[in-house]
């Protein structure tokens, strides 16, 4: 994700490194890199006689990605010293999914993949979510609850554990957004996908008071304090986004 640092805010972060990295700047250095990939081999000015292979996100270098090999990548494109990319290790195990998968099941062909969802929206997010396991994004929630058995002399509690499976498929649905959009697919069920819960459409939800958080929560979140991933506090402001997004809809 991206949630710029400054230095004045560093101190109530998981992390004291100041970084104002945005989507904007990792967009457009994608963006460039692909274009610059696109008009290289548009002009024959690569290694590879024009091959499929020489495109930087082709699916056979995607494979065999590194962190370096990433850095070198995004670097023309992306200051780093100013916007230092975090978790590039992660990022770049991401990608290499991307391409060994595309190449195992799908004959790296990124175009085969997309017809596997027969032109429906809903389906190409499952396809995505199911395919490629970094873009999976669900979560169990816990809760106790207790039951009472009472006999004529004798007054038992019972407890027991029931758990819930919470599914959002942000980046699926995000991905299958983009892609229906930059490649005019007009898939079929569109309006079946949800808000992208996010952290950025909850700012502007809670803004205009349409969430409200309790006083504890309110506290956590202007104090900038850390929600831990798939706490009770970070899964209720992504449903919650949810769910008024859905009502928003249907008050338009």
């Amino acid at each position: 994700c991206f949630w710029p640092v400054t230095d004045n805010d560093a101190t109530t972060t998981a992390t004291t490194e100041t970084n104002r990295l945005e989507y904007e700047q990792l967009a457009k250095g994608l963006k460039g890199l692909a274009e610059a990939d696109h008009n290289d081999n548009e002009k024959g000015n690569n290694h590879h006689n024009n091959s499929l292979d020489s495109y930087a996100f082709s699916p056979q270098n995607l494979a065999t990605m590194t962190p370096t090999k990433m850095k070198s990548l995004l670097e023309p494109y992306i200051d780093f010293t100013q916007y230092p990319i975090p978790n590039l290790e992660t990022r770049c195990e991401l990608w290499k999914e991307l391409g060994t998968v595309l190449l195992r099941d799908y004959h790296g062909r990124f175009l085969e993949f997309l017809d596997n969802a027969h032109g429906d929206a809903t389906k190409l997010v499952e396809l995505v979510a199911t395919s490629f396991p970094g873009f999976q994004d669900e979560t169990i929630l816990f809760e106790e609850e207790t039951t009472t058995t009472t006999t004529t002399t004798t007054t038992h509690d019972q407890h027991q554990q029931t758990k819930t499976r919470i599914v959002f498929l942000k980046r699926a649905q995000i991905f299958v957004g983009d892609v229906n959009a930059g490649l005019e697919l007009n898939l079929r069920n569109m309006d079946r996908l949800t808000t992208f819960a996010d952290y950025r459409v909850p700012q502007i939800l809670r803004q205009y008071e349409v969430l409200e958080y309790t006083f504890e929560l309110a506290d956590r979140v202007d104090s900038q304090m850390e929600l831990k991933k798939d706490s009770i506090e970070e899964v209720s402001i992504r449903a919650a986004t949810v769910v008024a997004v859905e009502e928003l809809v249907q008050w338009l």
